[in-house]
């Protein structure tokens, strides 16, 4: 048997694996060290960055609720919408 190369489309699998995991794991969990920038930048005072903060945080838990709560009832292809779609057939009909 010849030599086995290394597949282009583990590269690609693994790119945005990592692109996942900054935009929705470090971009959320980094929200608060950004808000001293954010206040001055736009010339927030404490009360408004609180509010700010807290509704981003009340957003982020109701929906994580009743995401929750879509995939107990419906499963996990109705509550990821068209993400959770797969077809069954593998084309051999």
């Amino acid at each position: 048997m010849g030599e086995q190369r290394f597949h282009y489309g583990w590269v690609v699998i693994f790119t945005g694996l990592l692109v996942t995991i900054g935009a929705h794991g470090f971009g959320r969990m980094s929200y608060t060290l950004i808000l001293p920038a954010m206040k001055d930048a736009l010339s927030f005072n404490y009360t408004q960055l609180g509010l700010l903060a807290t509704g981003n945080f009340i957003g982020y838990l109701v929906m994580a609720i009743i995401g929750g709560f879509l995939a107990a009832k419906f499963g996990n292809c109705f509550s990821l919408g068209p993400y959770g779609h797969h077809d069954d057939s593998d084309g051999a009909g």
